[in-house]
């Protein structure tokens, strides 16, 4: 199992939890998917500065309870497919400035992530 969120929360059902499909990448090109169930309670996501800069593909796929997710200046490329379906998402509070966050997206070709970052609030230089 590679699914960020799906992985910590488990496939199986419990109380107070929604459905989520997220989807992983196989090998290059090819993707799978599974479905995990994720707290209906999960409504603020803050990803923290680590060594591992990117936010891998398909990583909040699905998962639409997700209000506002807070993302560093440490984070370099944002993977494809990363917000399909995210459709709670409101905002995105970014700690670096305007520019560098258009760096980051603009590593991403893939017109889901563009569609959903283009529909929600981003707020820049976030502390």
């Amino acid at each position: 199992d590679k699914d960020v969120l799906g992985y910590v929360f488990g496939r199986t059902y419990f109380l107070n939890t929604t459905p989520a499909s997220q989807k992983y990448e196989i090998k290059a090109g090819e993707e799978g998917s599974r479905t995990y169930y994720i707290p209906t309670s999960l409504v603020e996501v803050e990803l923290l500065a680590t060594s591992n800069k990117s936010i891998p593909f398909g990583a909040f796929s699905g998962i639409t309870t997700i209000d506002f997710i807070t993302i560093p200046v440490t984070i370099e490329r944002i993977g494809d497919s990363a917000f399909l379906d995210c459709t709670g998402l409101d905002s995105i509070y970014y700690s670096g400035t305007k520019e560098q966050w258009a760096k980051i997206v603009g590593v991403s070709t893939d017109p889901d992530n563009e569609e959903v970052l283009s529909n929600i609030n981003i707020v820049y230089n976030h502390k």
